[in-house]
């Protein structure tokens, strides 16, 4: 069995639960935090699973960083304050990755399992994997440039 996800700049958060050996994946953009999917994914492996949140450990791939993550007001007042750094006015910095901890850490996920996370950085690190800068999609094929 193979298990993977797609992103481009968003977050892979991979949720490992090795008592039940159990495995969930998420793609968390903007509009996927806003609508708490971290948080949704922890309750739906203990429905399912029985896992307990505590027990999880949590892993954040490669994605886009804060420092280069700018958005306008309209997702802005989407999110809570200390996940975002105005850069100048009306446009922020989102820190996608604190939001996705906040949530994760709220499931009840515990403190030292919560995300470790992958330093690579997909906006300045275009080459290491396929970002959305990178994609070529013909014919429902991709193809990807460095």
């Amino acid at each position: 069995m193979v298990l993977a996800i797609q992103v481009a700049d968003c977050l892979p958060i991979f949720l490992i639960a090795p008592d039940v050996s159990a495995i969930g994946l998420v793609h968390a953009g903007w509009r996927g935090t806003v609508a708490s999917i971290a948080r949704e994914a922890v309750r739906k492996l203990k429905e399912d699973f029985d896992v307990d949140p505590g027990s999880l450990s949590c892993f954040i791939g490669p994605s886009i960083h804060t420092c280069c993550y700018t958005v306008g007001r309209e997702v802005m007042d989407k999110f809570q304050p200390d996940h975002l750094t105005e850069n100048e006015p009306n446009h922020y910095n989102l820190d996608l990755i604190s939001a996705n901890s906040a949530q994760l850490s709220e499931a009840g996920v515990a403190a030292e399992k919560l995300p470790l996370i992958n330093d690579v950085h997909t906006v300045l690190n275009p080459g290491c994997i396929p970002t959305a800068d990178t994609v070529t999609v013909r014919d429902g094929m991709s193809a990807f440039s460095t």
